[in-house]
């Protein structure tokens, strides 16, 4: 995987052959000192001050990875006046002045850095230095375990160390997945040592007390002993359909669906979409809303709604005034692909904005993951 958005950091003379190479490429900025600004050929470096500590702040705000070709100890005393928290800390890479080694120094999961020095020892031919266990192991790398598919964790501070750690010692981890990508553990891969996998939460708590759950319920409310003994993934499988009168606010969009995820125990993280009539869809209000929510935006034209196969709930009154005989629940049900509805049309009314609305959530169908 090739770092995006890279700074890379040559001050020495061997170092500025080696930055030339990376340059070449990688997409980034090359970083070094006035006397070596004309070496770069073809390539316009940044020039940086001596000394230039204060400039690495600059650098740590604006670059999702750092690769420094300079001694591991002489960057960790450089650097640590700016650490934070490994989740909003840049990838942070060390080379050596002879390209030998790449050092995977900081943020190696959430980050990438770990992916971006395979790539890095790649490009020199260099012998790529990760530490992390759960990559050394090649296993389940928990805290990262759905990002590169979109998911979510539900609470990124509960048991992710701990479920790391169990992991890594092997001892016994239950995955269970009740909805979205199978594919975040190679199919035709065995699990490692210690974990298992089921697709049902039923009974789960009989089997151990070491739970990675991948779900879009919210397993904290509605199974609280059990998430005490989990982590939470929420892939992005929920497509939510609206109907609305026209021109309401998105406050009051959001207020619906939130009302409705409330009720029947859904998690707002795993909003994929949300979708409606095209007239609808060009409204600011409904813009707003799914900006607001992290959602995809998807528009029908009426006769792409009429006679959906799964509504539930057609109306011929809706159909005598827009096109089609339903707009909540055949968006939902257009969007996920599916003709089985996870929940029908519910009506919302805010006194406030004195509007109304419906909404109807379909679930995206996922293949199961094949026995092995």
């Amino acid at each position: 995987m090739k770092p995006g958005n890279c700074a890379i950091i040559a001050i020495t003379k061997h170092g500025v052959s080696i930055g030339e190479t990376l340059g070449r490429n990688l997409e980034g900025t090359i970083y070094t000192l006035k006397k070596f600004a004309d070496r770069f050929a073809g390539q316009e470096p940044e020039i940086l001050p001596q000394p230039f500590s204060k400039e690495l702040g600059s650098l740590w705000k604006r670059h999702d990875c750092l690769i420094f070709i300079i001694s591991v100890g002489a960057v960790v005393r450089m650097i640590a006046p700016l650490l934070e928290n490994k989740k909003t800390d840049p990838a942070v890479i060390c080379i050596d002045d002879k390209a030998q080694f790449a050092i995977s120094l900081l943020s190696g999961h959430v980050g990438q850095a770990n992916d971006y020095t395979s790539e890095v020892a790649r490009v020199l031919s260099a012998t790529p230095v990760i530490t992390t266990a759960s990559d050394v192991q090649d296993t389940l790398r928990v805290d990262i375990l759905g990002t590169h598919l979109g998911w979510q964790l539900y609470d990124d501070h509960h048991n992710v160390t701990r479920l790391c750690a169990a992991v890594v010692n092997e001892e016994p981890v239950h995955v269970i997945q009740e909805t979205g990508e199978t594919n975040f553990w190679p199919e035709k891969k065995s699990w490692p040592k210690g974990v298992s996998y089921r697709d049902s939460i039923i009974k789960a708590q009989e089997t151990g007390h070491n739970f990675i759950l991948i779900s879009d319920r919210q397993i904290q409310r509605l199974q609280p002993a059990l998430y005490q003994q989990a982590i939470q993934w929420v892939p992005k499988s929920l497509c939510i359909g609206i109907g609305c009168d026209k021109n309401t606010p998105v406050d009051t969009l959001l207020e619906g669906i939130a009302l409705v995820l409330e009720e029947f125990g859904l998690c707002k993280q795993a909003i994929a979409s949300v979708s409606s009539l095209d007239i609808k869809t060009r409204e600011l209000g409904v813009i707003a809303c799914a900006k607001e929510l992290g959602a995809e935006l998807i528009s029908y034209s009426a006769k792409e709604l009429d006679g959906t196969p799964g509504v539930k709930n057609p109306s011929a009154t809706v159909k005598k005034f827009v096109g089609c005989d339903s707009v909540a629940e055949a968006a939902a049900l257009r969007a996920a692909e599916v003709r089985d509805l996870l929940i029908e049309k519910q009506k919302h009314y805010c006194e406030q904005s004195g509007k109304n609305m419906t909404i109807a959530i379909c679930r995206k169908a996922y293949a199961r993951r094949p026995k092995i």
